[in-house]
């Protein structure tokens, strides 16, 4: 049974992610009222499924919307709406699409192939690290750190500081 928050799952969630996996069809989980999808089958079919949303706009009234945005402290952030208009994660149909062709666009193997050797020095200065430490958690240590050091770096971060994008952008 998944139970995120159970000691259980805590001390190994593998042996429930591979019974969630060997299901045949997603399990349905109670108290978040959701679907599991624990197979890339059955998320890449959602993810390019037409019908499926990704905003809770379309479903929001005025009041609704506006108790979300101080509930995300857009109330902090006067010009959140000026600046942020759109985001690839919150929208649906064609401001999706366009966003998603931007990021796919950019991010290309070539794109990679022109970072390889950043990518690779920074990959390999964490594998370092990680093989003095006895025990390690592969997310946390490693899988985590990429992604902000390495958009960081293109932005022109400096290193010290693209730590603090990951915890930004949370």
């Amino acid at each position: 049974m998944f139970d995120p928050l159970s000691a259980e799952f805590t001390a190994d969630p593998y042996p429930i992610y591979r019974g969630l996996q060997a299901s045949e069809t997603p399990q349905y989980f109670e108290p978040m009222g959701c679907f599991l999808l624990s197979r890339y089958a059955d998320v890449e079919a959602v993810a390019r499924s037409p019908v499926m949303v990704r905003s809770a706009e379309p479903f929001l009234n005025e009041a609704e919307r506006r108790e979300q945005q101080v509930a995300a402290n857009f109330h902090d952030m006067p010009n959140h709406e000026q600046f942020v208009q759109f985001s690839m994660l919150e929208t649906d149909g064609e401001v999706h699409r366009r966003l998603r062709m931007i990021v796919l666009r950019e991010f290309s193997k070539t794109f990679v192939e022109k970072h390889r050797q950043m990518i690779q020095s920074y990959v390999d200065q964490l594998l370092e690290r990680l093989l003095e430490m006895r025990e390690f958690d592969f997310v946390e240590d490693l899988a985590a750190q990429v992604p902000g050091h390495i958009i960081g770096n293109i932005l022109g971060v400096p290193d010290a500081d693209c730590p603090k994008l990951r915890s930004w952008s949370e």
